[in-house]
């Protein structure tokens, strides 16, 4: 578990960084072996006080081991995608500004590079706090088999089969976001890779 305890905090100093997760949300976590559940970044965090004690672990029933209080709602989100994809092994809830902007703004995502082709027409979803839903089972149904899924009004979801993958996406994704606000702020449509290409692409998995 200290390999994992590192490798999420490295891993939430980076996105603390680079500016889509942190003080003003988002997450990142980890999955434990042996269905011990999953290892995340509590709220409100940043890298002056990222240390293995302020790690949360969070069992397969949902709750904070070793902790009396509630998780916050998203953690449910990190629960249920873990328990639909066993091939996620790392999630992150991102709060980019473009990528926030993307999803309230329905700016499309195209295929203009080959790093916005596994994004391209990626699910959204309305993010809605208020508990009546249970946006962990939307989401995990939702995003299916994609790397990503849009969380309107609060930001992203992106998972990995490694935390670094997670990580790569989240960025990458935020990125690509980035790209497409430009473009529709310059209120031209940019040109996209030919649909040979963007299948070739699809089907190499690069």
């Amino acid at each position: 578990m200290d390999t994992l305890h590192e490798k999420l905090m490295a891993a939430a100093g980076e996105l603390v960084d680079s500016g889509i997760i942190g003080a003003g949300g988002g997450a990142i976590s980890v999955r434990l072996p042996e269905g011990a559940g999953f290892l995340i970044t509590p709220p409100g965090f940043n890298r002056m006080r990222i240390a293995p004690d302020s790690v949360w672990q969070i069992t397969p029933g949902g709750d904070i081991l070793g902790k009396r209080r509630k998780p916050p709602l998203d953690t449910n989100i990190h629960l249920r995608i873990y328990a639909a994809r066993p091939d996620v092994e790392s999630i992150v809830i991102s709060h980019g500004p473009m990528t926030i902007v993307t999803g309230i703004c329905q700016v499309p995502i195209l295929p203009i590079t080959m790093d916005s082709i596994p994004f391209a027409d990626i699910p959204r979803v309305q993010y809605d706090p208020s508990g009546l839903v249970d946006m962990g089972l939307l989401v995990a149904d939702a995003i299916g088999n994609a790397p990503a899924l849009l969380l309107l009004n609060h930001g992203a979801v992106a998972v990995g089969s490694t935390i670094e993958q997670a990580v790569e996406r989240a960025e990458a994704l935020e990125e690509i976001a980035y790209v497409m606000v430009i473009s529709h702020l310059l209120q031209r449509i940019p040109t996209t890779l030919p649909a040979e290409a963007v299948e070739i692409i699809k089907q190499a998995g690069l």
